[in-house]
């Protein structure tokens, strides 16, 4: 063994090699590992990764271990068996295989992680674990990459049993400031790795910041307005400081940067007064220290007054002296005060400085000034001056020299002068001179009033504009002067003289109820007025004749007038509206309220109350002859032959029980009528004043029956057949009776009817006429009746010699069926024959049965049984009646393949289809199908398709082509085979015109198509409704704003127009036109002496202004003031257009232009109801409300109003009265139902805003 193996150390992994060489070889070399034998082969068996390398020829047997891993650790032997004499050879060698170690730990701390030490920790001790290497790895420790030496306490490594080893190493570390952020390497390294394993921590040791510094306040003294820039820093301290900003210990600035090693805080700011003697801290802190540190500045601020402030009188008369103070804000350093007066600066005065609590100095003067009647409204200053910023405020005061007004004057109205109520007065209080001018207040007796004051040089004047009222006539209106030099105002009054009409009428009714031919009194009062009204009475716009009853004395000066009306009432006087109507020649208006009378009569039915009444048997009917009477306390009775009807099924004594007739007073409900019911009803209605009956007839309806009609007519040919049918029905109608036949040419028929009752003719009857008419009964109720009468004409028999039914087959052994089929009548018989003998078809061997198949086909049907060959023969069917004889021939032979079919015939063609139809030839014994041979003419090329179902005689071609000619035959198939084609085959062409929707398509295209008309159809007709929405929507603005521009000048309507065209009505008319917004507060009793007058602007002229009610109706009375009329409940309110004897009744006109419906004794949204409700009207100011002196004039030229406007003529077609007389305009509506109307149209209380405002013009 010349070489032998040797200790090698490999890297996992790697590749090892043990050598091994031995000369003159005799023996046989191998190896062993660990004692066992690897063998001699160059490729050890067993261990893939060993093999045996190098030249046999130089004795090389080198073992070479591929990827070695630690089960490779090992002792190897090189082994040489002993052999012609020589000895055994043995070489050991060790294989060490190397194994890095893992990542090194240490504990508790991940790698790369921070170590917070708190600032009193004393020692760290960190413990550095490196495992699973071979050999043990060596562990170092480094301080910021610096190795360490000292304080590591502790090494050592220890052999596992899986070979591998681990280390450890403690290092213990006594931590300092400046181990902050010191990083610590734990490396760890072995023969299995070229680069060290290192794991690191970093040491966060916390201490405390350094003290904070502040920096920027340079000077001891600062100016306001001097932008200031403090800084604090804190340098140090782990974790940085928290630098936060104290002004005089309350928190402002907490945004503060770090970065490095120190944090930053900086505070900018303007100096403002307040910051004089602040003290700004600065502090800083962070997790180690237990109380902030602190450092802090007093700043020193200069800074001027902002203001001074002269108190004192400004007002005194000559000869007065006053004193004059003057005080200033406070100010760093202290103000100067000086005075100045005439551009001149004032001795005398006394200032004295006094430190402020909140900093700074205020500085305090007086002086005295003495005054002379020469030295009004003298200018006196005081400046304070801040010396060392140079800035100075200023105060001014002017004092006056007080002296009284003259005595004012009052214009407007004179004295006596005679003035309308509803109209603006405007009333003007001037006064001249005084200082200061005088204050100007009117008064209406202790009533303080408002109104507009206007100044000019030592003028003063204040006017008040008002709507007159009643309460205006003889009240005293008084203008009060002052100032501050008067001891008592000068006052001047005027006392006014107003004209007004009353504002209500009451009517009242003696009896209160009366009783039809009762005598009747109506009186009439109107309510104060002056002067004096004139009262009229009228009925449906006819003025009748009253008493006069006189003139009292009334309220604020006025005149109350009463008249009567008698008359005695008929029960048609029921509802009959009376008017009152009260006129003021000189106001030119008028004043209307209406009693509806409640005459109390009899029940009347009404006359258009049916007398029959038609009801379809078992239905239901609702009948309701309510009747009218007074009282409408009224009780039903119904009687039927004069018995009374109950719903009882047990009737007393003069009763009769309907049950299913129900009575509810005048309501009568009849639940599932009969025939029986059909008879004479009377309905009696009784109140306390007597009794009335209404007789009616009840008419059970029902549905047409037919009662009999002919059955069965046989008739011989060339006469003539007649049919009766006869129906009963309820009502008989003209045409209720009809007849019909399927097929049949009716016109050869002639029908009677009379009385339920009608008959069919039929001449000159013929073989074809044979057949089924069929009765129909129908009057309009139910379903028709129907019932069939048969018609035979005798005929001789005549057999069906159809090829189907010339043969028959069957096997040998089985039974055939011969069929013989026949037409005639009467009755037709049939015999059977063979060889010219008559069979007897009642036995074993032969069996037949005949049936009639409608009313004159027969047929009959013969079995043959257990055939054999001698049963294959010629049979004769001889069909009989009584009018002759016909024969014909069935042949019974064997089971064969079927006949041909025939009679093929063309039924129908479209664009890719054709129909044809055939007659089936012997189907040769067993059951039969068909099929189809088709081709285009004159083309080669033939389909074939078979026809199902089976049995089928009629067969579609589909899928053909467009205007194509195509020949086509059948034939027919059984179990044992095909008969030819038929010879006749038939030809017909596809249509050429393709239709618009073909199926063949397929279904796509018609949906789309229909999907798209749908949504264009849905889309249009969209647009339409928003098309007719818009227009409806604005001819409804349209009407709204036309009747708003007609109505704007009306609260409500006239009732009553004058009689005839004479004075009185043209003032009527006049006031009409003229005062419809006169009388904004017509609401209000003026009889309430705790009414606030209303006052209104004078911004416009008086046709600006949201006019009154309508002259021709007032408002109902208050509730307080007026009871409500014991005739509500029947009243109708009414109104007349001018000179019109056609009433217009308001209570039909407002519930169709607004919905409202006439109040029956209920209390209206403005008290009880008399006539009518209305709604308050919405305002439009006109757009010439400018020119006020042109309204005037227009308003005096025309006393009636302009000249156009009110003509019928003026007015649409439509809207125009009868007889071409104008109704009053409608009430308005807008401003019931869009919240409050503007001022003054609605009611004010006490407590809303003042009637009396600005006169036209004023400011």
């Amino acid at each position: 063994m010349t070489v032998g193996p040797t200790d090698v150390k490999v890297i996992q992994g790697q590749t090892a090699i043990l050598k091994c060489v031995v000369e003159h070889i005799k023996g046989i070399v191998q190896w062993a590992k660990d004692g066992v034998l690897l063998g001699s082969e160059r490729d050890i068996p067993g261990f893939p990764r060993y093999k045996l390398i190098g030249s046999v020829e130089l004795g090389e047997y080198n073992l070479m271990i591929s990827r070695v891993s630690l089960s490779d650790d090992a002792e190897y032997q090189c082994q040489v068996t002993p052999a012609d004499g020589d000895k055994a050879l043995m070489g050991s060698a060790h294989l060490h295989v190397l194994i890095p170690p893992a990542q090194p730990e240490i504990q508790n701390y991940p790698n790369g992680s921070v170590i917070k030490v708190p600032h009193e920790q004393e020692t760290l001790n960190l413990t550095c674990i490196c495992s699973n290497g071979k050999p043990a790895a060596t562990i170092t420790w480094l301080r910021n990459d610096e190795l360490i030496t000292d304080n590591v306490i502790q090494y050592f490594s220890y052999v596992l049993e899986n070979k591998l080893e681990d280390a450890k190493s403690i290092l213990t570390v006594r931590p300092q400031h400046e181990d902050n952020g010191a990083i610590y390497t734990c490396r760890a390294i072995n023969d299995a790795i070229r680069k060290p394993l290192d794991t690191v921590v970093v040491l966060s040791v916390m201490h405390p910041p350094g003290p904070p510094e502040i920096t920027g306040y340079a000077t001891d003294t600062v100016k306001t307005g001097d932008t200031l820039k403090l800084v604090c820093t804190s340098k140090g301290g782990n974790p940085l400081a928290q630098v936060y900003w104290y002004k005089n210990d309350a928190e402002i600035d907490f945004s503060y940067t770090s970065g490095g090693d120190k944090s930053v805080n900086e505070l900018v700011f303007t100096v403002q007064p307040n910051d004089n003697e602040a003290v700004y801290r600065c502090e800083a802190s962070n997790l180690v220290t237990s109380t902030p540190l602190t450092t802090e500045v007093k700043l020193i601020v200069q800074f001027a007054p902002k203001k001074v402030t002269i108190s004192g009188h400004q007002h005194a008369k000559a000869g007065e002296v006053i004193k004059l103070k003057c005080e200033t804000a406070i100010s760093n350093p202290p103000a100067v005060v000086t005075w100045f007066s005439k551009g001149r600066q004032l001795q005398g005065s006394k200032s004295v400085q006094s430190p402020s609590p909140k900093g700074g100095y205020v500085t305090t003067s007086e002086i005295s000034v003495m005054l002379t009647d020469r030295e009004n409204n003298v200018i006196y200053q005081c400046h304070a001056t801040n010396d060392a910023l140079g800035d100075v405020v200023i105060d001014t005061v002017t004092l006056e020299v007080m002296y009284p007004p003259e005595q004012p004057t009052i214009s407007g109205y004179t004295e006596g002068r005679e003035v309308a109520v509803g109209q603006i007065q405007s009333l003007t209080c001037t006064s001249v001179g005084g200082n200061p001018p005088a204050e100007l207040t009117w008064w209406k007796g202790e009533k303080l009033l408002g109104g507009t004051t206007r100044i000019t040089g030592n003028i003063v004047t204040r006017q008040v504009s008002f709507i007159l009222k009643p309460d205006d006539n003889n009240a005293e209106y008084r203008c009060n002067a002052s100032n501050l030099a008067t001891v008592e105002p000068l006052i001047t009054s005027v006392r006014l003289q107003v004209n007004f009409p009353p504002k209500i009428l009451t009517i009242t009714s003696t009896p209160t109820k009366p009783s039809a031919g009762q005598q009747l009194v109506i009186t009439c009062t109107s309510s104060s007025s002056n002067p004096a009204s004139v009262l009229s009475w009228w009925k449906d716009g006819n003025e009748i004749e009253g008493i006069d009853g006189g003139v009292i004395d009334a309220k604020n000066g006025g005149k109350s007038t009463i008249s009567k009306l008698q008359l005695t009432p008929t029960a048609e006087d029921d509802g009959e509206i009376y008017a009152c109507r009260a006129t003021n020649p000189l106001l030119e208006t008028a004043v209307s309220d209406a009693v509806t009378l409640d005459v109390l009569y009899v029940p009347v039915f009404d006359s258009d109350a049916p007398k029959i009444v038609n009801i379809v048997q078992s239905e239901s009917e609702h009948l309701n002859f309510t009747a009218r009477g007074n009282p409408d306390a009224i009780t039903y009775t119904w009687y039927r032959g004069g018995q009374k009807l109950t719903s009882a099924k047990q009737a007393k004594e003069g009763e009769l029980s309907m049950p299913h007739f129900e009575t509810d007073g005048p309501i009568l409900n009849i639940t599932g009528i009969k025939r029986a019911d059909t008879g004479t009803y009377v309905c009696e209605a009784r109140n306390n004043q007597g009794k009335s009956d209404h007789t009616f007839l009840v008419n059970v309806q029902y549905a047409a029956g037919i009662t009999d009609h002919t059955k069965h007519v046989l008739m011989d040919p060339g006469s003539n057949a007649t049919f009766e049918c006869t129906v009963d029905a309820n009502p008989v109608t003209d045409g209720m009776i009809t007849w019909s036949r399927d097929g049949y040419d009716m016109s050869r028929t002639v029908t009677s009817f009379n009385a339920g009752r009608s008959t069919l003719t039929v001449h000159d009857l013929m073989k074809d006429d044979s057949g089924v008419f069929t009765c129909n009964a129908n009057n309009g109720i139910g379903e028709v009746a129907k019932a069939e009468t048969a018609l035979v004409v005798k005929f001789a028999p005549e057999i069906d010699r159809s090829l189907a039914f010339s043969k028959a087959a069957a096997e040998k052994g089985s039974s055939a069926k011969l069929i013989c089929k026949a037409e005639g009548a009467p009755q037709v018989t049939f015999k059977w024959f063979k060889n010219s003998l008559d069979l007897d078809v009642t036995g074993t061997k032969y069996s037949a049965a005949a049936r009639k198949v409608d009313l004159v086909h027969y047929e009959s049907a013969m079995m043959v049984h257990n055939i054999t060959e001698g049963d294959y023969a010629k049979y004769v069917c001889i069909a009989e009646n009584e009018l002759g004889t016909d024969t014909t021939v069935v042949t019974l032979d064997g089971t064969s393949i079927p006949d041909p079919p025939y009679d093929m015939r063309y039924v129908n063609a479209t664009h890719n289809s054709i129909t044809i139809q055939w007659t089936a030839g012997f189907d040769g014994g067993s059951p039969q199908w068909f099929q189809v041979r088709y081709s285009e003419t004159g083309q080669e090329g033939q389909k074939y398709e078979d026809v199902m179902p089976p049995n089928s005689a009629v067969y579609t071609i589909k899928e053909l082509k467009l205007g194509t000619e195509y020949e086509m035959t059948v034939r027919a198939i059984n179990k044992l085979g095909e008969s030819v084609f038929q010879k006749e085959t038939v030809t017909a062409k596809t249509s050429a015109v393709a239709p618009i929707h073909d199926d063949s398509s397929g279904d796509d295209v018609p949906l789309i198509i229909i999907l798209t008309v749908c949504i264009i159809g849905m889309i249009l007709l969209a647009l339409n409704i928003l098309l007719i929405l818009f227009f409806v929507r604005r001819r409804k603005k349209k009407l709204e704003k036309e009747a708003s521009e007609s109505c704007s000048r009306a609260n409500t309507v006239e009732m009553f127009s004058a009689p005839t065209v004479t004075e009185d009505s043209k003032s009527f008319a006049s006031y009409d036109r003229r005062s419809v917004g006169d009388y904004p507060d017509d609401y209000r009793n003026y009889d309430d002496e705790e009414e606030i007058k209303r006052f209104l602007p004078s911004m416009y002229p008086p046709e600006a202004y949201p006019r009154g009610p309508h002259p021709g109706m007032y408002p109902p009375p208050r509730g307080d003031l007026r009871p409500p009329s014991p005739h509500v409940d029947h009243q109708r309110s009414f109104m007349v257009g001018k000179g019109s004897r056609d009433p217009i009744y308001l209570n039909d006109q407002m519930a169709t232009e607004q919905g409202w419906e006439p109040p029956r004794g209920m209390a209206g949204p403005y008290g009880p109801v008399g006539m009518m409700q209305r709604r308050p009207p919405s305002v439009e100011l006109p757009d010439n409300t400018t020119d006020y002196a042109d309204q005037l004039r227009k308003r005096q030229m025309y006393p009636g109003g302009p000249p156009m406007g009110d003509s019928p003529g003026n007015l649409p077609p439509d809207v125009r009265p009868k007889g071409g007389r104008l109704p009053p305009p409608p009430p308005q509506r807008s401003s019931s139902q869009k919240g409050e109307p503007p001022i003054p149209t609605r009611n004010y209380g006490p407590d809303d805003i003042p009637r009396y405002g600005p006169a036209p013009g004023a400011s």
